[in-house]
């Protein structure tokens, strides 16, 4: 499963995520590649920041420093731990499907 995020602020694209989720052995990894709003890298060439799959539930999918969580129908929201060792912030997104 693949997907993309944007992140705009004031009308301007500050950066763009690709995220992945695949099975690997008997598990899942979530990884993601980060761009700038030139799309430049942020990682090397070759290079993702990777989330390895803790735990599953009913509703619930809990990978290192990320988890996402399904809170109706059409709504999930995920949980992201941003920021360094010593100051790692938790970041609250939440997501709604759109009626086409």
């Amino acid at each position: 499963m693949m997907g993309s995020y944007r992140s705009v602020k004031d009308g301007k694209v500050e950066f763009y995520e690709i995220c992945q989720i695949r099975q690997e052995g008997e598990t899942l990894m979530m990884r993601i590649k980060h761009f700038h709003g030139d799309l430049k890298g942020w990682e090397e060439k070759d290079d993702t920041v990777e989330f390895p799959l803790v735990k599953i539930e009913k509703e619930a999918a809990y990978f290192e420093g990320w988890t996402i969580k399904k809170t109706s129908q059409d709504e999930i929201v995920m949980y992201v731990n941003v920021g360094s060792e010593g100051q790692v912030q938790e970041i609250e997104f939440k997501y709604k499907r759109k009626s086409l």
